[in-house]
């Protein structure tokens, strides 16, 4: 009985601190998690991750029209360009 009662302690003690490791297989690495835009305040961090394969580095001569092409601005009101770069 007390032998049975230690090999249940060491197996509850392997489990535990098994639990605690922080490379185990599976768990993704700290640099795979996103980031969540509002914690972030450096607005060339997120043009980069989030705007630049559109826009272009600068934000101007990507895939997309730039965001201050006056064209673009004067179809375009206030509400529907902050909805459109907040999403």
């Amino acid at each position: 009985m007390n032998l049975c009662r230690r090999l249940s302690s060491a197996l509850a003690l392997l489990a535990l601190v098994c639990s605690g490791c922080g490379s185990s297989p599976g768990r993704p690495a700290a640099d795979v998690i996103p980031i969540d835009p509002d914690d972030i305040s450096n607005f060339e961090f997120l043009y980069a991750h989030n705007c630049a394969g559109c826009h272009g580095p600068n934000g101007k001569g990507g895939a997309s029209i730039a965001l201050a092409n006056p064209l673009y601005l004067a179809i375009t009101d206030d509400p529907t360009m902050r909805r459109v770069t907040t999403l």
